[in-house]
């Protein structure tokens, strides 16, 4: 599908949806209600229609129908929500506002809740998708109530709770193609009068989407809830869970094609050399490792003394011979090949685990509720994925994350006023050891970055809405946090000399970092201690035109919190640890919420004007010891502008129609950055070469993105879909049911690379279920019926131009789904 037939397809929606509301008053008002929407998102209870969050609402059957058991699948419910995989990290964009990370050190800029927990470590929200009330997707900032880390908006995961005196469960299981196996089962078991106690499981089994079988999905999840309320004013709420996490992760796919000066390059000096012929070739397949050999090839990089730069002086860099990396063969990449004898290989892996304890305790005051949310939270990541180049969590020991957090807020409400208030706080540890190499051997020329991290941050806030008349409320909040973060960090480089000293490949007696050092070699140090502190809020209005119609306007402020790069400053102290500002982001506002035919038609509108400032992006710059490296800067200012309508229709009691619409003008402003080694030929922006701080081997060059479209954004997003029931003489009903997503052209890359523009999509799933008045069903499902190529994001590798790779979304899925109820 191109442009044209979306932009069509989106102007059809609005005009159908403007055109029902019209004729409202003309139709027959016999049709069943559209149900209502039951939220928590502004920590009360309230109906979607009462709330001027910008938020849509994923039922637990949504989810079931769309196959959600991954973060990433979550795209198929709402495509204004992009969803990649940037190595072992789980990247969430909301309306162009995410975080490309794929390191421990970085922060989210969509914060995801669990049951009211923040949860830092985005991959750790893996393996909640079962047994669940909801789930909540805000967008746009939620500075007030949810706090740092909540810029582009929050995901709420929510799971079923204990019921008191109901002794009941479910049981599912859906088989498919690519040897899917999902399986789930609950059970509510009451104890006496005043408690209950429910236990809820899921594991999933399914091959990789890849031709090497990366892309796959293997975890087994559980959770145990017990609820106690002796009383009508007491009740307290413990969460356990614990889930695993297997198989070979995420797929990084040649995206390509080759920048022309590249191909011409490898046409020159190796002939033609075709593409992989399945796109989702990924980095074991031979096709794939050919392209990188002719890459390598055609900049020089295979030849006898080609040598990666492993430090620098005055004298000149300090070179390792690239062939015995790996990296060359005979007409082949080596890349996952050992190339020394008794050398230990590693295994790409996901052994991921991750448990947490929730408590709750609700306390009826008299004048107000008090709630209590003390929570641990414990991550252990030990993985070997492959994002262009080995990147792995050192398999001796895997990646440490532990979370302590504590919130306590009082709140209630009464015929006029509506308020919450409270304090939190949060402390988390990490220390890990990863490795961003482009090697499959351990140690051996590979660079391994050790660091410890704590990160503690305290937040006082409070919001209210105070009714002027039985029409008119008015919206006010304020939050302040105070964030402390600490790092101490190295880099150590292994030789290829079997733990002798160091000796530099050239250029003087005494040059490089690493000369006649033991092995390993400190390459970089990085170490840094910094405090952040926001104040954001929330101002905002609601008017009821009449019972079931309201319009509101808000504006709110949002913030990522500053952080550390694992790499130290060049020019800076010895050892001191690169670092970046904190992003912020106002959001302006303005919506209606609309029911018409007895409730049978809801259409909700929403227009929005974003600002994004410093917003964090990652690039290639030099670090403290004058090489290449990974990280965090703020770019300039950008822009959000745009509209969303959802419309939902039961204009029978046989058929429901549902369509959500987004679109978003999301461009930087000032976008300019000091980047290295940038090929200007490959590059869509504007790349000119400068002087500043020279480095022999090394180029700087201003490059200016500015007015670009912000990454993983689509001008235009949405869903379409219809059910019909059919009512059986048993009692039994039968719903038949397709389910339409779109997105056009985004930006998979900050870079620009013409290999990271995403292709616009139109993806089809279709649904058939069969539900027994004896509480039992039966359905059959195809998902991405036309087996649509939906790329969902890229990265590349500097020292290869035109190399860029891709995560893919799923292939055509189709299989079969039993429930049973009791």
């Amino acid at each position: 599908m191109n442009l044209r037939t979306l932009l069509l397809l989106g102007a059809s929606v609005v005009a159908s949806a403007t055109a029902i509301a019209a004729s409202a008053a003309a139709q027959d008002a016999s049709s069943v209600a559209v149900g209502e929407v039951i939220v928590t998102a502004e920590r009360r209870t309230q109906s979607i229609q009462k709330s001027s969050l910008a938020i849509s609402v994923l039922s637990p059957e949504a989810l079931a129908q769309a196959g959600v058991t991954q973060a990433r699948d979550l795209v198929k419910l709402d495509p204004g929500v992009q969803i990649g995989q940037g190595g072992p990290a789980t990247q969430i964009y909301v309306r162009g506002v995410g975080d490309f990370g794929s390191t421990p050190l970085t922060n989210p800029a969509v914060a995801t809740n669990v049951d009211g927990v923040y949860v830092a470590r985005s991959q750790s929200i893996e393996g909640n998708f079962f047994d669940l009330e909801r789930i909540e997707v805000l967008k746009g900032p939620q500075g007030t109530l949810y706090g740092r880390n909540s810029s582009g908006g929050v995901l709420n995961i929510i799971s079923r709770k204990p019921t008191l005196g109901s002794y009941g469960g479910r049981a599912s299981l859906e088989v498919g193609n690519y040897k899917l196996v999902n399986g789930e089962a609950a059970i509510n078991v009451p104890i006496g009068e005043n408690a209950a106690i429910r236990a809820s499981t899921q594991f999933v089994t399914r091959n990789g989407y890849s031709t090497s079988g990366f892309d796959d999905d293997k975890h087994e999840s559980f959770r145990v809830s017990g609820l106690w309320k002796p009383n009508d004013r007491f009740s307290a709420l413990l969460i356990a869970q614990y889930t695993h996490v297997g198989g070979v992760g995420p797929a990084q796919v040649f995206k390509g094609p080759l920048q022309a000066v590249t191909q011409n390059l490898v046409n020159a000096r190796l002939g033609n050399v075709p593409y992989p012929s399945d796109p989702r070739a990924d980095f074991f397949d031979p096709e794939y490792r050919r392209i990188y050999y002719a890459v390598a090839v055609a900049n020089n990089n295979c030849a006898p003394n080609t040598r990666f730069t492993l430090g620098a002086s005055a004298n000149g860099p300090v070179y390792t011979p690239i062939g015995s990396q790996g990296l060359c063969g005979p007409g082949n990449s080596q890349i996952l090949t050992p190339t020394e004898p008794g050398v230990r290989t590693v295994i790409p892996h996901v052994n991921n685990k991750f448990s947490n304890l929730t408590a709750q305790f609700d306390y009826d005051l008299g004048f107000a509720t008090l709630t209590v949310l003390p929570a641990y939270r414990e991550v252990r990541n030990d993985y070997v994925t492959f994002p262009g180049g080995v990147f792995n969590s050192a398999a001796r020991r895997p990646e440490k994350s532990d979370m302590r957090s504590f919130e306590a807020r009082l709140g209630n409400s009464s015929e006029r006023l509506t308020w919450v208030a409270g304090l939190y706080i949060f402390d988390e540890r990490q220390s890990a050891i990863t490795g961003g190499v482009m090697s499959y051997t351990i140690r051996n020329g590979n660079a391994e970055t050790y660091y410890i991290f704590r990160n503690q941050a305290e937040a006082l806030f409070g919001q209210a809405t105070f009714s002027v008349t039985d029409q008119l409320r008015l919206i006010g909040g304020l939050r302040y946090t105070k964030d402390h973060r600490a790092v101490d960090g190295k880099i150590l480089q292994y030789s290829l000399l079997g733990g002798q000293p160091w000796f530099p490949a050239g250029n003087g007696p005494n040059s490089g970092l690493c000369y006649l050092k033991p092995d390993p070699c400190t390459r970089d140090v990085f170490i840094g201690k910094k405090d952040f502190t926001a104040t954001t809020g929330k101002v905002g209005l609601e008017y009821d035109l009449t019972e079931r119609n309201m319009l509101f306007v808000t504006y709110a402020l949002g913030q990522k919190a500053g952080g550390f790069n694992a790499t130290s400053v060049l020019g800076g102290a010895p050892g001191e640890a690169s670092f970046y500002r904190p992003e912020k982001l106002n959001a302006l506002e303005i919506g209606s919420r609309n029911r018409f035919l007895d409730n049978a038609l809801q259409v909700n509108l929403e227009l929005f004007h974003w600002t994004y400032k410093d917003s964090q992006q990652n690039f290639n710059f030099l670090s403290g010891a004058g090489l290449p490296t990974n990280g965090y800067t703020n770019a300039g200012e950008a822009k959000m502008y745009g509209g969303d309508i959802d419309v939902t229709w039961r204009f029978t009691p046989n058929d429901v129609f549902h369509a959500g619409v987004e679109y978003n003008h999301a461009n930087f402003g000032k976008f300019v950055y000091t980047g290295v080694n940038v090929n200007s030929a490959a590059s869509t922006c504007a790349v000119s070469p400068q002087t500043v701080q020279p480095v022999p081997g090394l180029t700087f060059q201003n490059v200016d993105c500015s007015g670009r479209q912000l990454i993983r954004t689509p001008r235009w997003a949405g869903t379409v879909g219809y059910t019909h029931t059919f009512f059986l003489e048993n009692g039994a009903t039968i719903d038949a049911g397709i389910n339409t997503q779109f997105a056009t052209l985004r930006w998979g890359g900050v870079a620009y690379l013409d290999a990271m523009k995403l292709k616009g999509y139109f993806t089809q799933d279709v649904n058939v279920t069969y539900r027994d008045p004896a509480k039992w069903s039966v359905g059959a499902f195809v998902r991405n019926l036309s087996d649509e190529l939906v790329y969902t994001g890229t990265d590349s590798n500097p020292n290869y131009a035109g190399m860029v790779v891709a995560n893919i979304s799923s292939p055509r899925t189709f299989g079969v789904r039993l429930e049973a109820q009791f």
